[in-house]
């Protein structure tokens, strides 16, 4: 399934959120139960995160595993 930016923001509240990152847009609702920073995520919601992501380098707040379980919440990727 792919998404424009315009669909994505429009899921930007704690139980619809959305994000995106490098490309794959990812359904975070109701994430912050496993999320180890809870509610962090939604800084990004309906937005495009990879920049954050990268911001937030592993061993400075993500583990080793934390682009992999992003993945595992991939719904689709953003229309290009």
């Amino acid at each position: 399934m792919e998404y424009t930016r315009e669909q994505v923001a429009e899921h930007s509240t704690p139980d619809d959120c959305w994000v995106i990152l490098d490309g794959d847009v990812l359904d975070l609702s109701n994430f912050g139960d496993k999320h180890p920073g809870k509610d962090a995520h939604l800084y990004g919601a309906g937005k495009d995160v990879s920049e954050l992501m990268r911001k937030i380098r592993v061993g400075a707040g993500h583990p080793v595993g934390a682009y992999e379980w992003a993945r595992s919440f991939k719904i689709g990727t953003l229309k290009k």
